[in-house]
């Protein structure tokens, strides 16, 4: 039977962050502050041929009836580079000036064989949207998952008419 084990996860308290634009924003550790990102733990035996699950949860208010879009990159770097975008819920159904809540998994592979990041997303967005078990994009060539394999989220309102908010209040990595 398998066993999560959470070998990575936010060290920063959650903040609500105002959007105010419909342009792709990258999610920040505090306001001002630098990217979210995550690291892959500096040990790649683990996860050499092991799959690993990627989660970032949370929720979003709008002041707008408007859609939301989360998405997750893989980085090559700890500042967040947005690399490779791997995953999207795709836009949520119509938020109408609520709170809805999200959760983005990404079940995923490396192996020092292939050298490739590849699996599967799940999810929510609601009040509408569910990810079910599509293919991620695959990061390739890829040696040494320990020398520099980060995960960053953003997120794309429709609409925004002053300010919508979106905290982050998950985001670990499991070896499954």
């Amino acid at each position: 039977m398998a066993n999560y084990n959470t070998f990575q996860e936010q060290t920063w308290k959650t903040f609500s962050q105002t959007v105010t634009s419909t342009a792709e924003t990258n999610l920040l550790v505090s306001a001002g502050g630098a990217n979210i990102t995550l690291p892959i733990p500096a040990w790649k035996s683990i996860f050499d041929g092991r799959a690993f699950c990627v989660r970032c949860a949370g929720w979003v208010t709008t002041d707008a009836s408007s859609t939301a879009n989360l998405k997750m990159y893989y980085s090559a770097t700890a500042a967040g580079a947005k690399t490779t975008n791997i995953a999207a819920t795709g836009a949520s159904g119509s938020i109408a000036t609520t709170s809805n809540n999200f959760n983005l998994e990404l079940w995923l592979m490396w192996d020092s064989t292939s050298q490739n990041i590849n699996g599967q997303q799940f999810g929510w967005f609601f009040p509408t949207t569910v990810v079910s078990g599509t293919a991620t994009t695959p990061v390739t060539s890829i040696a040494d998952i320990s020398a520099g394999v980060w995960f960053q989220p953003t997120i794309t309102f429709s609409a925004v008419t002053a300010a919508a908010t979106v905290r982050v209040t998950d985001f670990g990595i499991d070896v499954i």
